[in-house]
């Protein structure tokens, strides 16, 4: 008998331990973390992202979160690391240049601080290495130049960097070249690459230029001497080889011959140099100065010169002609 009432006791310990048990489990708390999420970072870089602990239920106490996982160089903190669901935190990853780069598992746990409760998640991260840098021309005295035709033209120059190789200047390929006597647009490229074969290339126009070229256009023509010639329309074309040189054409019923001008820009003077026209079965030589103006767009243009040659009956001629001209 009495063995029996000691079963009986000892059944309704066990029972009363198993009701304590359940009642302390069913007061642990639960909670979760929110916010994990795959992350890339770049090698030197920091990056924070934002987490919440939920409380789901249970008696409230402190949980502390932990990483795992992390590669070499590579670390995960958290502030605050540990407080009282509901509470936020910021995860701070930080990759060091030298950390390791690929794909790695990091595990986020937390941790209650008194019934020692776990819930734990987990993401990808991806630690990639520093972009490689593109190479870079910077041109000394600008991209577009503007030349005088004749004039020596000397490059201005060029200096290339690149972040990983330095000054790789020495590196840069130019192709392209510039005719200073001969009045054109030229394009010059500069091509570099680096130690990667990133590429970086810029353009140079280098213009040369007629400085007479305000000249170029259609004028009238009103001949002074000798009398009885018509007005007429005839054009002055810039030479493309000659600096301040121009040449007056025979125009619509124009009697003046194809006459080269020198433009001389100090004083606005006109040379005539010697030169010779073959006309109606004889050779006309010609000679003589000028002047010119400009105002706005109009240029106004005055001739004095001669045409010397010798006429069918063999008698030399000496002929003074006065020309004036106003580009319309």
């Amino acid at each position: 008998m009495k063995l029996i009432k000691k079963i009986y006791f000892l059944i309704i310990i066990i029972a009363l331990f198993n009701s304590c048990k359940k009642e302390e489990e069913k007061n642990t708390m639960d909670f979760k973390i929110t916010g994990v999420t795959n992350t890339s970072i770049i090698l030197g870089k920091t990056q924070d992202i934002g987490l919440k602990v939920f409380f789901l239920g249970g008696n409230k106490e402190e949980v502390k979160i932990t990483a795992t996982g992390m590669p070499a160089g590579v670390t995960v903190n958290f502030s605050p690391d540990k407080g009282e669901p509901d509470f936020t935190l910021t995860e701070t990853i930080h990759a060091n240049l030298n950390a390791d780069t690929g794909n790695f598992v990091i595990t986020i746990t937390g941790t209650s601080v008194d019934n020692n409760k776990t819930f734990s998640k987990s993401f990808n991260l991806s630690v990639l290495p520093v972009p490689n840098s593109l190479p870079v021309i910077s041109l000394f005295g600008g991209s577009n130049i503007v030349s005088t035709l004749n004039a020596a033209y000397i490059d201005s120059g060029f200096v290339a960097y690149d972040a990983e190789d330095g000054n790789i200047t020495s590196n840069v390929i130019v192709y392209g070249s510039v005719n200073k006597d001969s009045a054109a647009t030229y394009r010059i490229s500069y091509v570099v690459y680096d130690s990667d074969g990133d590429k970086d290339s810029v353009v140079r126009t280098v213009r040369i230029k007629n400085a007479a070229e305000f000249m170029n256009g259609s004028y009238t023509c009103n001949v002074t001497a000798p009398s009885g010639f018509p007005d007429c329309i005839t054009d002055i074309f810039i030479s493309g080889s000659v600096n301040n040189r121009v040449t007056l054409a025979n125009g619509v019923n124009c009697y003046t011959p194809n006459l080269d001008l020198d433009i001389i820009q100090t004083g606005h003077q006109i040379s005539i140099p010697v030169q010779s026209w073959f006309y109606q079965g004889t050779t006309h030589t010609y000679s003589g100065i000028g002047t010119y103006s400009v105002s706005g767009t109009s240029v106004f243009i005055n001739l004095s010169y001669t045409n010397s040659y010798v006429d069918t009956s063999g008698t030399n001629i000496i002929q003074n002609r006065s020309e004036t001209y106003h580009k319309f």
